[in-house]
């Protein structure tokens, strides 16, 4: 798999986006690789426990807009080409990751951003390095309602047997409180690792 990596150690599998050059920005094809990478595990009865985390200085920048929004042809805009990509693949990865039968810890180095916010909160426990920073960009700065997950299933650490059905757009809901989350769905700040745990964005900081 061209655009994530996986590694078993004794009984724990630690999967990595793996495009630091572009900070791990989602595409098509690195949602077709990570569900690929978890059904592998998910058939692996040796694997107890799996981390995601990044390669690189950044967790995910969100999905990659360049490619996605200049895609458009004579059968398809580039928007709903767009809409295609998160319906049919990058939807379905955070489902897949969210309902895995094994517990899953999301290590967050660096910024994530968007999109890389629903997947950084789409295990059972998120655990961010002190350089870890949330840009929720979609509202301020696109005009986009927050998908991947944002507002469509609950934190897995809330407790992950009653979680709904994911929407295409409440991770941020369950794990801040409804006014909380939208504040910062609506403001451009990005904040810190510190800042974020105090708001039950992540369960841990590492120093």
């Amino acid at each position: 798999m061209e655009t994530i990596t996986v590694e078993v150690r004794d009984t724990i599998a630690i999967v990595k986006l793996n495009r630091p050059n572009v900070l791990n920005s989602m595409t098509e094809q690195m949602s077709i690789d990570a569900r690929q990478a978890l059904a592998d595990i998910r058939q692996n009865n040796i694997i107890r426990a799996m981390i995601l985390t990044a390669e690189g200085r950044s967790f995910c920048a969100g999905a990659e807009l360049n490619d996605e929004l200049s895609g458009g042809d004579a059968q398809h805009s580039a928007g709903s080409r767009l809409n295609a990509t998160m319906r049919d693949h990058t939807n379905p990865w955070i489902h897949d990751l969210h309902n895995m039968p094994i517990p899953v810890v999301v290590a967050i180095n660096g910024v994530a951003a968007g999109a890389g916010v629903g997947l950084a909160l789409a295990g059972d426990i998120s655990i961010a390095a002190n350089s870890a920073a949330f840009v929720l960009t979609f509202s301020a700065k696109l005009g986009l309602i927050p998908d991947v997950g944002l507002t469509g299933v609950p934190h897995a650490a809330t407790v992950k047997s009653l979680s709904t059905t994911l929407t295409s757009t409440s991770l941020l809901n369950a794990t801040m409180g409804s006014t909380k989350s939208k504040k910062r769905i609506f403001k451009t700040s990005s904040p810190s690792s510190s800042e974020s745990s105090t708001k039950v964005i992540v369960v841990l900081v590492v120093f």
